[in-house]
């Protein structure tokens, strides 16, 4: 690895208040809905969160993101830290929102990955997973169905 990083920047534009879209990442509930499987969520500066992912891909183990929001600015922006077990060092995690005409647009960051071949794949995973879990967001707060794999998905898909 070098000590030059690279960054993760995903936007998306969604058709519902910036109110609705802010309570999605920061309300457990609301996140569970769209993003990880089960949440545990003190959004405020300093406040807890956990997130626990159980619903992937039937090739994918279930695993666990959790630590403390460093930055929460009501209906402006999240920040917290993403920690990978055995993955130095640990990345950030950006949400800024934008209101303009009954649509909110999500810019999302998440900064400070190492590269090199051996962080490629890592890098490749979040960023297509980032871009999959948004456009999940879109989907349900517009009134669609979850495109998450379920349980059952699962096991169907381990049983072949």
């Amino acid at each position: 690895m070098t000590d030059e990083t690279r960054t993760i920047n995903q936007s998306i534009v969604v058709d519902a208040p910036v109110e609705t879209i802010y309570k999605a990442f920061t309300d457990a509930r609301e996140m569970e809905r769209w993003w990880p499987s089960k949440v545990e969520s003190d959004p405020r500066t300093g406040g807890s969160f956990k997130f626990t992912f159980e619903n992937n891909p039937a090739d994918a183990p279930i695993h666990v993101r959790e630590g403390t929001y460093t930055n929460v600015a009501h209906n402006e922006q999240i920040s917290y830290p993403w920690i990978i077990t055995d993955f130095p060092p640990v990345t950030i995690v950006d949400v800024n929102f934008s209101y303009k005409d009954d649509s909110t647009t999500v810019n999302l960051t998440h900064s400070g990955w190492p590269t090199g071949a051996e962080t490629d794949e890592i890098f490749t995973i979040h960023d297509q997973g980032w871009g999959g879990f948004l456009s999940n967001l879109k989907i349900v707060m517009e009134g669609g169905v979850d495109i998450r794999p379920t349980a059952m998905d699962m096991k169907t898909a381990a049983a072949r």
